[in-house]
């Protein structure tokens, strides 16, 4: 599960719908720039807080990552947060 937001009623699920939302909505090499650091893993969820910043206009969002990891460390849910910098 692939959730845009933490109430998203429409979260993706499954590997190909997840890949190919991302692939519709992706946005090409070398236009933006993210920066990450993990803040910390509680079991097997890990939290990750990042910035991304777009090349050639001034947006930038502050990210924040929830992520359900199984034993192998693999992912089985991931929500987001994400808001414009001001």
């Amino acid at each position: 599960m692939y959730a845009t937001r933490p109430d998203d009623p429409e979260a993706w699920t499954g590997r190909e719908q997840i890949v190919e939302h991302w692939i519709a909505g992706r946005d090409e090499p070398g236009e933006w720039t993210f920066d990450w650091k993990l803040l910390g893993v509680d079991g097997g969820r890990a939290f990750v807080q990042g910035r991304t910043d777009y090349r050639g206009d001034s947006r930038s969002y502050d990210n924040l990552w929830i992520i359900q990891l199984t034993g192998d460390g693999r992912a089985t849910a991931f929500t987001e947060w994400y808001m414009p910098r001001t």
